[in-house]
Parts: C-alpha cells; structure tokens; sequence
C-alpha cells in the first residue's frame, strides 16, 4: 500500500558516514546511484553523473562542494526527496517506488495449497504442543488461522478502510505472504508483482518493520530499502 513519508531514519546509511568530498557515482550503466557532497543521495536512477563531474582531481573538491549547480534541479513529476539522518535526503523515482506497509500477522493469507507447501520447521513453530497452527480453526468467528478470506487475517481497522481507499483509486495492492518475508526467494507474489511493475525502491512501514526479514531480503537482491518513521502523514 501507498502513502507519503514524512521523513526516513536512513537504514543504510551510518550517521556517522562523512559526506562524500566530490559527486559519486555508485553502480553500472542501468543500476546506479549518485552522491553529492551536500547531502543528497539520487537512487532515482533518471541521470548518470557526467563525465566531467567524474574526472575532477582532489584539487577541485572544496570548489565541487561549493558548487550548488553540481547538484542537478529536482524533477518534480518524475522524483521526490525525502530528509534521512543529518545533513542528508534521498532523491527517488515516484515511478519505480513503492511503500510496504507490514501488519506482522495480518498479512499472511494462505491458500490450501500452500499449506501443503510451508516447511515443517514454520509449521511446527505455529503449532503448541503439536496442536493447532496453520488452517486450524479458531474460537467464535474468527475463522482458520491464517487463512486467505478468513476474519482472523484481514487488515487492521483503519488500514482496512486505507487499502480499500487505495485499491479504488489504483494505487494499493495487498499482497498476501506465505512465509515470515515476503521476499523469502525469487517467484514469491510481493517479487514478482516488483519485477512486473518496475520498483526499485522500498520504503518499510507498520507493525515491527524494522525488525522483520522483509529488510534484509531486499537489500540482499539489490533494492533500496528504508525504514519509513511516520508514513501516514
């Protein structure tokens, strides 16, 4: 689901981590970043640095740093900026970035095939004392543990009534997880609804984001990832 950050806590990046003393360019020719030595990290991807940038010597670096036009002017149709620890903001495409917003729990969802799928290390650690767990039924209403459709896994309230706002308006999708990440391996629905549309960055929020796998996943198949501190703003 989406919604605009107020600010980030710049997991990725040490606090303590100097600015850059001339403009960096991270990366390859389709997968890069850019550093400036005002703060400003570009992970948008639209502009490489231009050559000329790159060649300055050591000599150039204070001018470089007092260089405002070295930092190239905000696209605002095409990117946004959002404050990070410090001195320093993320540039980021508003094309190929998405907000995951985690209800822990929530967001589980599973299917009856899936239940034939789950590995018995996670079966057993929803189970007590060999009772229970996953597609058990549960007191009252609430239906089968964890199962698509059921009471006991939709949304929390208000976050209900925001994704169906959102899914109106075709900008939320709610992407039901079968293991404690949604990212657990290539082929999972969150990756492949993230390759079909494109999104390179990811900006965590909700219930224990920053603890959950979902973090070091991502970062490990390459995506930006970041820790969202107020998003419903």
């Amino acid at each position: 689901m989406t919604s605009t950050p107020s600010s980030l806590n710049g997991h990725g990046f040490v606090k303590s981590r100097p600015n850059v003393s001339k403009p960096t360019e991270y990366g390859n020719a389709t997968d890069f970043w850019v550093e400036y030595p005002n703060g400003l990290v570009d992970l948008s991807r639209i502009a490489h640095l231009p050559e000329a940038a790159k060649a300055h010597s050591r000599l150039d670096e204070q001018l470089i740093h007092e260089d405002k036009a070295s930092v190239p002017p905000l696209i605002v149709d095409k990117q946004w900026e959002v404050k990070a620890d410090g001195n320093r903001s993320l540039r980021l495409s508003r094309a190929h970035t998405a907000i995951v917003i985690i209800d822990m729990q929530k967001n589980w969802g599973l299917t009856e095939h899936e239940l034939t799928t789950i590995p018995p290390s996670l079966v057993r650690g929803f189970m007590k004392g060999g009772k229970g767990g996953f597609g058990s039924e549960l007191p009252g209403s609430f239906g089968r543990l964890l199962m698509r459709n059921q009471y006991n896994s939709a949304l929390y309230g208000p976050l209900q009534q925001l994704y169906e706002q959102g899914k109106a308006a075709g900008t939320d999708v709610w992407i039901h997880k079968n293991r404690m990440s949604a990212l657990w391996g290539p082929q999972s629905a969150l990756d492949l609804y993230l390759q079909e549309n494109g999104i390179t960055s990811l900006l965590f929020a909700g219930v224990n984001a920053d603890q959950v796998p979902h973090l070091a996943h991502s970062r490990a198949r390459g995506g930006v990832t970041r820790v969202a501190d107020d998003p419903l703003v």
